[in-house]
C-alpha cells in the first residue's frame, strides 16, 4: 500500500523538528514542533470518532487565512482517509456557492452560515488548538467520489478559462512532491513559506514539500502578506531578531514583483540571506532581463540562489516542467526563459494546431497539452465519469489554453494566453507576446517598467499600460511612442499609452485582467475625481452606506457621529461589511489615478485595520492633497563638503559611537576588543586599552582623566583615559550595550543581565546602590536623564518606566507592544516635559513625562533602530529627526500647543538607516544641517528645515554608529565596519 507523506506514522519521526513558525511581524512568532501539531491532530480524530464522521467523504474547510489550526485539521482530514475541499470566500453566498458544487458531506466554518436546501444539522464545536469550528453535516444526494482514492479537491483560478472543479488523487500529486524535493535539495532545516492561499494548488505543494521531508513552514496573516514592505521583514528578518528566515520560496512572478527592486536586489537576494531557492510559477515568468535587474550590483558568478521557471495547469495537479535560470550563460537580454524539462518521466507535452493536430517540426507555435500515464486528475466538467483515475493505460490530454513555441533546440517557450489574442488590422496579434517585445524595445532606451497590453473590445483599442511602481516618475507618452514607431509593425502601435502604479492581482496573486480592463475604461472618468469622491461611491453603491452620512462635510463629521454614534461610518472597513479582497481592489483603484503611491500601502493597512474607522479613512484620503512627499536622495549636489582629515584602524567593526571630551578628545571600541583615546584634531594616539570582550558601549566621560565603559564581557570599565589604565571594573551579568548615565554621583548602568538589568554604582566608593530587573529581556536603549533626579529605562520588551536614580524606585512603568532599541529623547516646553519614544516596530510615542501616558503617535513604514536629533525650532515646535530600516530619514514636528505630532519631510537612501542622524550648526543662524549616514555608507548633509541635501560623501563601507561632531559642526567623526575611526572635515 502506497505510503502518503501525510500519514501520522511517517510523520512521527519528525517529532523534535519545528513545523510551523507562526509570525506576523519580527516580534510577534509562535513555534509548533510536528510533536505539538500531531497532538492535536490526535484530538481533532477522536472528535471524528467521537461524533462518527465518516471516511472516503469530502470535506469541506473555510480557510480565509493560512493558519496553524487549518493545518491541524487538514492532517486530520487526509488521516480520516478523507479529502479536503479548502475555500476562502469571505461572504455568505460565495460560501454557499462553494459549498453545493464540491460534494462534500461535512464543512467546518469559523462562522454559523446557513446552506439552506442542503443543511441536515449541526454537530458540537470542535476545538482546534485556541479556536473553535462550527461542524455541519451537509445532505449528499449524490456520492459519485465516495470510492476514489482522493486527496483533495480544488477549483481552477478561472485565469485560464471556465472556472471547473478538479479532484486529485494523492498519486497526481505524490510525483510533484517526489521530483522537487529531489531537485530542491529539500532538508530538514528548510524553512517553506506557506503564502498560496488554500485555493490555489500550488498550497498542496508547499504544505506537502514540508511533510515529506520534515522540514518547517512559514505562515503569516493575510494582510501582512499583501503588504509586500511588512511581508519582507517576515521572511527574512534582520539580524537584532535572531529569528530563521524563509529558505524555499513559491510564488507568482506578480506577487514577487511587489517587493519592488531595491527590496528584491538588497535583502531578498542578499549573499547573507538565507533564501536558497526561488519558484516562480503560475503565469508568464520574468524576462531574462529583468531577472538580471534585479541581481545584487556584483558580479553574477558571486550569486547564491537558486531561481526556477515552474509550469502547469490544476487540471494536471500541480506542476508539470522546470526549467532552473543559468545567471552564467551568455544569452541575450532579450532572451524568454523555457518552460523547461518534464518534472517527472511520465509527463508527456504536445503542440497542437487549432484543429487538435498535433506539430511535430521545430518551429511548432500552437496550443500547449500535457497528459500523464500516472498522474490523472477527474474533472467532473470535461470527463463524462471518473474512470481515468482507476485504469493505468488511459491517458487524458488536457488543453492548457497556452500559446507556445518550440525553437530549434527543442525548448518549448510560452507566447501567452489563447484567450489573449486578437485580431487587428487583418493580423493576428498575441497580446502577451506584444507587451515581452516592447519591453525589450524599452529597455534598449534605459526604461526597466513592466508593460501589459490589452484589447478593449468596446471601442477596438489596443492599450499598452506602463506599470512605474512606488518611487518611479511617471514616464511621458511622447518618449514611449518615439522609441515604438520604428520598432513596431503598425498593427502592433498601440492606440493609447496609460503609466499605472501598480497592476491589480487575483486573489492568487496573478495579473487581474478584468480588473485592470475595467480601470482603464473608467480612466478619463476618473481622472477628475478625488480619491474621497471614488471611497464615497464604493461605501454607497457596494457596501450600501447612507447617502447623507456621506454627503456631509468632512468637519462635520465628528459631531455628526456623536448625534448618532451607530451610524456605519464610525465602524471599521471590516466591521462594515468591506473583505480583504474589496479593501486591496479599492486600494489598488484610488492608487491608479494618484501621481505618487506614497499613500496606497497606508490606505491599504487602514482598510484592513479593524480599529481604524471609515470617518479616519475618509479624512485621511481627503488630507492627500495636503501631504508633503518624500524627498529623494538623487538630486544632483551642489559640491562635496567631505573633506577626509584622519584614519585610525581598530582592527575590527567600530558598531560603537565615538564620544568627544572638551572637543580635544575623541575615544571608541572596536569589536577587537581596543579601545582607542585619540587627539581629535590629528587623530594621535592618546592612550589604548585591551578589554576581554568586544564594545558597542559609548564611552563616557566622568572627569578630566576618568572615563567608563561597558563591553561584551558584562563588565563595567572605569579607566584613566590619559593613561590608558584601569582603575576598576565591576561585574554586572550581561552584556553592556547601553552608554552608562551619570546623575550627581550616581553611575546608571543598563545591560543584558538576567537577574538584575538595571544596577547603579556609586562614585564615591564605588559599591552598588540598588538593582533591579526592568520587564523580562534586556536593555539596549541607553538610559536617559530627566531631571536631577529622573532617568527613563526602555527595554527590549518594551518596557519604559521612570525611576529615581538615588533609590530605584519606580515613578511609573508601561509597555510597548514591541522592543525597544532607540534611545528616548525629552521634549520641553516652558511649562511641561515630555518623552520621545521609538519602538522597533515603527512606532513613535509622545508621552507626558510626569505620567508616561500616550498623547500622540507617528507609524513610520520600517523597523527602528536609530535614536533621536532633536531641535527646538521655536517654543512651541520640536522637530524629531530619526532614521528608519525603510531607508529614509524621517522628520517629525511635534506642537507643544496642541501635543500633536506630524510629519515635516522625509529623505529617501538606498540603504537601511541604523545610525541617528545628528545635527551640525555650521552658522550663526540657528538653522542646523542634518547629518545623516546608511548603512551603505552614503552620507547625506541636508538642510533640516528644506530637506535639500548640500553634499554627500560615499565611505563605501557599512554604517551602524552614530557619528559625532566638533568645533560647531565643522568636524564629524564617524566609525565603520571597514574597521576605521574616520575624522572629516566639512566645509
Amino acid at each position: 500500500m502506497e505510503e502518503k507523506c501525510y500519514e501520522i506514522k511517517n510523520l512521527r519521526k519528525f517529532c523534535k523538528n519545528i513545523f510551523i513558525y507562526q509570525r506576523f511581524d519580527e516580534n510577534n512568532e509562535e513555534v509548533f514542533s510536528y510533536e505539538n501539531i500531531l497532538k492535536a491532530v490526535d484530538e481533532v480524530l477522536e472528535y471524528f470518532h467521537q461524533h462518527a464522521i465518516e471516511k472516503k467523504v469530502g470535506i469541506g474547510i473555510h480557510m480565509p487565512e493560512n493558519s496553524v489550526e487549518g493545518c491541524v485539521l487538514l492532517l486530520s482530514i487526509l488521516n480520516n482517509d478523507c479529502r479536503f475541499y479548502g475555500f476562502n470566500d469571505e461572504s455568505d453566498s460565495s460560501l454557499n456557492r462553494s459549498v453545493k458544487s464540491s460534494e462534500i458531506a461535512y464543512v467546518f466554518l469559523k462562522k454559523p452560515v446557513e446552506f439552506e436546501e442542503i443543511y441536515q444539522c449541526y454537530l458540537p464545536k470542535l476545538n482546534v488548538l485556541n479556536s473553535s469550528y462550527f461542524v455541519i453535516k451537509l445532505k449528499t444526494s449524490t456520492l459519485s467520489l465516495k470510492n476514489l482514492p482522493l486527496c483533495y479537491s480544488i477549483a481552477t483560478s478561472g485565469s485560464t478559462g471556465e472556472s471547473k472543479l478538479v479532484h486529485v488523487p494523492y498519486k497526481c500529486i505524490q510525483p510533484n512532491i517526489a521530483s522537487l524535493s529531489s531537485l530542491l535539495k529539500i532538508e530538514t532545516s528548510d524553512v517553506i513559506f506557506l503564502g498560496s492561499p488554500i485555493t490555489f494548488d500550488p498550497f498542496v505543494i508547499e504544505l506537502f514539500l514540508a511533510l515529506a521531508n520534515g522540514a518547517a513552514l512559514l505562515i503569516t496573516s493575510t494582510k501582512t502578506r499583501l503588504s509586500p514592505n511588512h511581508l519582507h521583514h517576515v521572511l527574512f528578518p534582520s539580524l537584532p531578531f535572531g529569528l530563521k528566515g524563509v529558505s524555499i520560496f513559491q510564488t507568482t512572478p506578480s506577487l514577487f514583483r511587489l517587493f519592488g527592486k531595491e527590496i528584491i536586489r538588497n535583502v531578498i537576494f542578499d549573499k547573507t540571506n538565507t533564501l536558497r531557492c526561488l519558484i516562480l510559477g503560475g503565469e508568464e515568468f520574468p524576462s531574462y532581463a529583468e531577472l538580471l535587474d534585479w541581481l545584487p550590483q556584483t558580479t553574477n558568478q558571486l550569486f547564491n540562489k537558486r531561481v526556477f521557471n515552474i509550469y502547469g495547469i490544476t487540471e494536471v495537479s500541480c506542476w508539470s516542467t522546470i526549467c532552473e535560470v543559468n545567471f552564467h550563460s551568455s544569452s541575450s537580454t532579450e532572451c524568454s526563459i523555457p518552460l523547461g524539462d518534464a518534472l517527472d518521466n511520465e509527463t508527456v507535452l504536445r503542440i497542437v494546431d487549432e484543429k487538435g493536430k498535433v506539430l511535430a517540426d521545430d518551429a511548432a507555435v500552437g496550443e500547449l497539452q500535457i497528459c500523464s500515464t500516472t498522474r490523472r486528475c477527474y474533472v467532473p466538467q470535461c470527463d463524462q465519469h471518473p474512470i481515468p483515475i482507476r485504469q493505468e493505460d488511459s491517458i487524458t490530454f488536457r488543453n492548457t489554453g497556452d500559446l507556445v513555441k518550440r525553437a530549434s533546440d527543442g525548448n518549448v517557450y510560452y507566447l501567452g494566453r489563447l484567450d489573449n489574442t486578437v485580431k487587428r488590422l487583418g493580423k493576428r496579434l498575441c497580446l502577451d507576446s506584444l507587451s515581452q517585445k516592447i519591453e525589450n524595445i524599452f529597455r534598449k532606451g534605459n526604461i526597466t517598467n513592466r508593460v501589459l497590453c490589452l484589447w478593449n473590445e468596446e471601442v477596438k483599442k489596443l492599450i499598452l499600460c506602463l506599470e512605474i511602481g512606488q518611487t518611479e516618475s511617471i514616464v511621458k507618452g511622447p518618449l514611449l511612442q518615439e522609441l515604438l514607431r520604428d520598432s513596431l509593425d503598425t498593427f502592433e502601435q498601440p492606440d493609447k499609452i496609460y503609466n499605472l502604479q501598480k497592476v491589480p492581482l487575483t486573489a492568487h496573486g496573478k495579473v487581474n485582467r478584468f480588473q485592470l480592463i475595467k480601470i482603464v475604461k473608467a480612466w478619463e472618468e476618473k481622472e477628475h475625481k478625488t480619491p474621497l469622491q471614488i471611497f464615497k461611491e464604493f461605501l454607497q453603491n457596494i457596501m450600501g452606506i447612507n447617502e447623507e452620512m456621506l454627503t456631509n462635510n468632512i468637519q462635520d463629521i465628528g459631531e455628526y457621529t456623536t448625534k448618532r454614534s451607530k451610524l456605519t461610518t464610525n465602524l471599521s472597513f471590516s466591521h462594515a461589511g468591506g473583505t480583504s479582497f474589496q479593501a486591496l481592489s479599492l486600494a489598488t483603484e484610488i492608487d491608479s489615478i494618484l501621481p505618487q503611491s506614497v499613500d496606497q500601502r497606508n490606505l491599504l493597512e487602514m482598510l484592513l485595520n479593524t480599529n481604524v474607522t471609515i470617518n479616519d479613512i475618509m479624512k485621511f484620503l481627503s488630507n492627500l492633497a495636503e501631504r508633503r512627499i518624500e524627498v529623494p536622495a538623487t538630486l544632483p549636489f551642489t559640491r562635496n563638503l567631505f573633506k577626509l582629515v584622519w584614519s585610525v584602524n581598530l582592527h575590527k567593526c567600530v558598531d560603537a559611537s565615538p564620544s568627544l571630551y572638551e572637543e580635544n578628545v575623541v575615544a571608541v571600541g572596536s569589536h577587537s576588543h581596543l579601545l582607542m583615546v585619540l587627539n581629535a584634531n590629528n587623530g594621535e594616539e592618546i592612550s589604548k586599552l585591551t578589554l576581554m570582550d568586544r564594545i558597542e558601549s559609548s564611552v563616557l566621560f566622568v572627569t578630566n582623566q576618568l572615563a567608563m565603559v561597558g563591553a561584551h564581557d558584562g563588565f563595567l570599565y572605569a579607566f584613566d583615559f590619559q593613561q590608558g589604565s584601569i582603575k576598576w571594573r565591576t561585574n554586572v551579568g550581561g552584556t553592556i550595550k547601553a552608554k552608562p548615565l551619570q546623575i550627581s554621583d550616581i553611575l546608571v548602568v543598563a545591560s543584558y543581565a538576567e537577574d538584575f538589568n538595571l544596577l547603579a554604582v556609586s562614585l564615591k566608593d564605588v559599591t552598588t546602590k540598588w538593582r533591579l530587573k526592568i520587564g523580562s529581556k534586556g536593555i539596549f536603549s541607553s538610559p536617559l536623564k530627566v531631571d536631577e533626579k529622573l532617568c527613563l529605562i526602555c527595554t527590549l520588551d518594551g518596557t519604559y518606566c521612570l525611576l529615581r536614580s538615588d533609590d530605584g524606585s519606580l515613578v511609573w512603568s508601561h509597555q510597548m507592544k514591541s522592543p525597544i532599541f532607540s534611545t528616548p529623547a525629552l521634549v520641553k516646553s516652558s511649562t511641561q516635559s515630555w518623552i520621545a519614544i521609538a519602538e522597533v516596530r515603527g512606532e513613535i510615542s509622545i508621552c507626558e513625562a510626569k505620567s508616561g501616558q500616550t498623547i500622540s503617535t507617528f507609524t513610520a513604514d520600517g523597523n527602528i533602530f536609530s535614536s533621536f536629533a532633536v531641535h527646538n525650532q521655536d517654543l512651541k515646535h520640536t522637530y524629531l529627526i530619526f532614521g528608519c530600516y525603510d531607508k529614509n530619514v524621517y522628520c517629525l514636528n511635534f506642537t507643544s500647543t496642541s501635543c500633536k505630532l506630524s510629519l515635516t519631510w522625509k529623505i529617501s537612501l538606498d540603504a537601511p538607516i541604523y545610525s541617528t542622524p545628528i545635527l551640525l550648526y555650521r552658522t550663526q543662524d540657528n538653522e542646523p544641517d542634518v547629518l545623516i549616514c546608511a548603512t551603505n555608507g552614503l552620507m547625506i548633509l541636508a538642510n533640516l528645515k528644506t530637506a535639500l541635501q548640500h553634499s554627500s560623501y560615499n565611505l563605501e563601507a557599512e554604517i551602524f554608529s552614530t557619528p559625532c561632531s566638533a568645533s560647531n559642526g565643522k568636524r564629524i567623526f564617524v566609525g565603520s565596519r571597514n574597521n576605521y575611526l574616520q575624522a572629516f572635515q566639512i566645509e
